[in-house]
């Protein structure tokens, strides 16, 4: 990253083929150096770390209902953060993280984190728990729901993915993880409106 009006770079990230070590390096000029470690390079590291742990990164809404979390994907502006609202409004769910949770396979269980990234919304929480769904959000004038195949999750889950496109030696690695996480759990496709009939078609599929 440069300074401004120069070709000179206020900071810099450097890393190992497999991300465990990583080295930042700040000009001297640079005033806050914190700001990049928990921000922009903090993320870059975490996403690329989490794959040698069965992990990856989605743009998505988490919540915590029940004891599981679910998931509310799509492009922004989609509708994640409202229907992960009205499931809040409408069956007492709590938000995870509202932009960028994390995923991850533990003993063949998926689970979702809570990041510190979390969009503009700011609203995350430092916890985890069992992934019970992934919801992918497209509007419609009329709710309905219905489960995607494995084909058709990839498809739609691979553009709301941050994936390494970067350093190719291990893009391999995070579509398997992709891979593995759509073959343990359910993906739906919701086209739906901002109501609380959206909330109870995603509701019936999971009790």
């Amino acid at each position: 990253m440069k300074e401004p009006d120069s070709n000179k770079a206020a900071c810099c990230l450097t890393t190992d083929k497999v991300w465990k070590e990583c080295l930042i390096t700040f000009g001297r000029k640079y005033k806050k150096p914190l700001d990049y470690i928990t921000g922009a390079f903090g993320e870059i590291m975490f996403r690329n770390r989490i794959l040698f742990h069965q992990g990856i990164v989605l743009h998505a809404s988490a919540i915590e209902w029940e004891g599981q979390g679910i998931l509310f994907c799509g492009p922004s502006g989609m509708g994640k953060t409202t229907q992960a609202n009205l499931w809040k409004k409408h069956k007492g769910a709590g938000m995870i993280n509202a932009d960028r949770p994390a995923l991850r396979i533990i003993g063949n269980t998926p689970y979702v984190y809570g990041t510190l990234w979390n969009g503009s919304s700011k609203e995350f929480k430092n916890r985890s728990m069992p992934l019970r769904a992934i919801v992918v959000l497209e509007q419609a004038v009329k709710n309905s729901v219905h489960s995607l195949d494995g084909r058709e999750a990839a498809r739609r889950l691979l553009p709301r993915s941050f994936l390494p496109y970067y350093q190719p030696e291990i893009m391999d690695l995070a579509l398997c993880n992709l891979e593995n996480i759509i073959a343990l759990v359910p993906i739906y496709h919701l086209l739906c409106r901002p109501d609380n009939e959206a909330v109870e078609l995603v509701y019936q599929c999971l009790i």
